[in-house]
């Protein structure tokens, strides 16, 4: 089973600079309020900035982190604390959707309009190609899994 879990830089960021802030506003908040003055000292901006990655860093891997292992049988993906298992020929058509800002997945459906997206930009992988082996999966016929 082949498996594809890179490390998503941008929402890892957004996680830990939202955290750092957060945290910010609130120790001057409580500053302000208890002792009607703000202080802030180079030491205390860096344990705060040593919290936001440590919680951020959890926050991600609970909430964000994308995993995704397929073979020509089936796939798992998982993100951040939802799973989801399923076989290929339980989809009868694959289509390729651009999500906009050069984000794309690749969209599973099975009979009717439900479907299922996997984020094969979130997941470094080549939309194009991906998306042409899924529709080797769907079809049933054994194709080597290229990277």
């Amino acid at each position: 089973m082949k498996t594809a879990a890179p490390l998503q830089i941008d929402n890892l960021l957004k996680t830990i600079a939202f955290l750092f802030f957060g945290l910010l506003i609130l120790w001057a908040l409580i500053n302000y309020l208890m002792l009607r003055q703000v202080y802030l000292h180079w030491l205390l901006l860096i344990f705060n900035l040593l919290l936001s990655i440590a919680l951020g860093w959890w926050f991600y891997k609970r909430n964000y982190h994308t995993t995704f292992s397929y073979d020509q049988e089936g796939f798992d993906i998982q993100q951040g604390d939802s799973r989801l298992s399923a076989r290929w020929r339980d989809y009868s058509r694959v289509s390729l959707v651009h999500l906009g800002q050069g984000e794309f997945a690749v969209r599973l459906y099975k009979d009717g309009d439900d479907f299922l997206q996997i984020p094969v930009s979130s997941l470094k992988l080549n939309p194009s190609g991906f998306r042409f082996q899924v529709m080797e999966f769907v079809k049933g016929e054994e194709r080597a899994i290229e990277t």
